[in-house]
């Protein structure tokens, strides 16, 4: 039997809260637009195929509004130890 701990942490980990965007009352579409790709692109890991895809929009309409909102490439997050 496969119980909980066996699984790997991605999944053992994920909370459905995870993948909500808190969106406030009165922004703006522009706004919105970073929220949605920030947030998508942190839940894929910066895989901006899969990003796109998940959208709904293509890759390199993904690549322009990155551009266009000057998101620069995250840095890889330190392991820990």
């Amino acid at each position: 039997m496969v119980g909980l701990a066996d699984l790997p942490d991605e999944i053992r980990l994920h909370s459905p809260a995870d993948d909500r965007i808190v969106i406030p009352v009165g922004s703006s579409l522009e706004e919105i637009e970073h929220l949605a790709i920030i947030q998508t692109m942190k839940k894929t890991g910066g895989d901006k195929e899969l990003t796109a895809r998940l959208l709904g929009i293509g890759l390199a309409t993904l690549y322009r509004r990155l551009k266009d909102m000057e998101v620069k490439e995250p840095e890889p997050e330190a392991e820990e130890t």
